[in-house]
């Protein structure tokens, strides 16, 4: 969102790491979102980086067709190669 907001029982503000992060972009149902689970977890392993605390979800539109669903997962990533933050 652009501009503050009052938070209620199901919906609540709030911001995002700073720093460099890891995505993966998940198109299907979400009982087989792993998959991008399993790339990000891939990359980290062969250019030699961690994942250095939270990882999150964004929700693309709600479909009845779970093909058309889309889901960014990101890692935020240590400040050096091999390390944790």
């Amino acid at each position: 969102v652009f501009s503050p907001f009052v938070a209620t029982d199901v919906v609540r503000p709030f911001a995002t790491p700073e720093g460099d992060a890891v995505t993966a972009v998940h198109w299907g149902p979400y009982a087989e979102i792993r998959d991008a689970y399993a790339a990000i977890e891939a990359w980290l392993a062969a250019n030699g980086r961690r994942a250095a605390g939270p990882s999150w979800e964004v929700y693309g539109d709600s479909s009845d067709d779970p093909a058309k669903l889309r889901t960014d997962v990101f890692f935020l990533l240590g400040t050096e190669p091999g390390s944790a933050r």
